[in-house]
């Protein structure tokens, strides 16, 4: 059997994005690659603080499709079996993707 890499799915707390996200290098390096990023506690901002999530996202990664969820509460044909990874795209953008560390 073969496995294969479907898609990065990047869950995102919409709550404290803002404040975090800036002294979280790791976090910005899975926003830069995710294919789907899943805004999670829509619930508990308001729409104009979630515009301005959404809006900090699309600066670090403008094509990863983007889900908005409570509790991650998101439907399971909409995170899987996407086909969505691309890794030509993926070494264009970080040539050491494949390097071991």
């Amino acid at each position: 059997q073969k496995t294969k890499l479907d898609a990065i799915v990047t869950v995102v707390d919409a709550k404290h994005l803002l404040g975090e996200l800036d002294h979280a290098h790791e976090a910005q390096e899975q926003l830069a690659f995710a294919d789907i990023v899943i805004l999670n506690k829509t619930d508990l901002v308001a729409p104009t603080e979630l515009k301005a999530v959404e809006a900090r996202v699309r600066r670090i990664n403008p094509t990863a499709a983007i889900k908005y969820s409570i509790r991650c509460n998101v439907p399971l044909d909409e995170v899987l079996d996407r086909g969505a990874f691309d890794l030509n795209g993926v070494l264009e953008v970080e040539p050491d993707f494949l390097d071991a560390e």
